[in-house]
């Protein structure tokens, strides 16, 4: 059952009448069960939401099945919107078949497409299947054979904006991957001036490994340890005065860094 909070929302949004199944994960697992019968679906959890009035819902699940987690995703739009995006969705499916299909569920004027089907992250698709991420790596990573049978472990996934992944071998981590929708550019630019800095023992950073402008993808070295967040806020851990100094030291030594070609960003960014 929806909480009174998510009820309100869909009163104030009839326009989008498939928020009444984005919202109640409940209810999106018996529709993910008769959609992927083959995946014998036990679970659901929701794991993204990105809400526009009146203008759409793009929701992200991760259902557990009997062959391990399934990412799906799932978008509603109103009636207008969802006649133009079904009609060009059924010509992609046409056209790329081996992608992926999208599900039309007209009754809620949503459509569903399982991972990694995303066609606003250009190079997900190459990433996620062995033999295409191997081709791919070759050409990003042309000096570093080691890492081409790489497998890839998803850490942050954010439907038709960004994909953060980690490339690992024989179970360890060896690199962080990072596909964007639309603020590569941007992105790079961070990774180019990161990458100027100069060494310093007190700041260790991640430095670009590769990248590819044509399908928005950045790999950079992967930085072993804890999260400062997780250190900061989990209930087993404490800093003592010599981590907090050191911290301390590292983001001194980083904002007295050039920012070189970083955008200049607003507070409402």
């Amino acid at each position: 059952m929806l909480a009174t909070s998510d009820q309100a929302v869909l009163k104030r949004d009839p326009q989008l009448p498939g928020l009444a199944l984005l919202l109640d994960t409940k209810r999106m697992l018996d529709v993910l069960q008769l959609i992927y019968p083959q995946q014998h679906i036990q679970g659901l959890t929701s794991t993204y939401l990105k809400y526009k009035p009146q203008t759409n819902c793009l929701a992200g699940f991760l259902a557990d099945t009997s062959s391990g987690p399934m990412r799906i995703t799932a978008k509603t739009l109103p009636e207008r919107e969802y006649a133009k995006a079904r009609a060009k969705a059924e010509k992609e499916d046409a056209a790329a078949q081996a992608h992926g299909q999208h599900h039309f569920l007209d009754e809620w004027l949503t459509m569903l497409w399982a991972f990694p089907m995303d066609k606003k992250i250009a190079g997900l698709v190459d990433l996620a299947h062995a033999d295409r991420r191997m081709v791919l790596l070759q050409s990003l990573l042309p000096d570093q054979p080691e890492l081409w049978p790489a497998e890839l472990e998803t850490l942050c996934y954010k439907p038709e904006r960004r994909f953060v992944g980690r490339l690992n071998l024989a179970g360890k981590a060896r690199a962080l991957i990072k596909i964007y929708e639309d603020d590569f550019k941007n992105a790079w630019k961070a990774a180019q001036t990161i990458d100027a800095f100069p060494a310093d023992a007190r700041l260790t950073v991640s430095r670009p490994l590769g990248q590819s402008r044509e399908k928005r993808i950045i790999i950079s070295q992967w930085l072993p340890g804890t999260a400062l967040r997780r250190q900061l806020f989990s209930a087993d851990a404490a800093l003592d005065q010599q981590q907090l100094q050191a911290i301390g030291t590292a983001l001194a030594v980083f904002h007295q860094q050039e920012p070189g070609m970083l955008a200049k960003i607003s507070r409402e960014h």
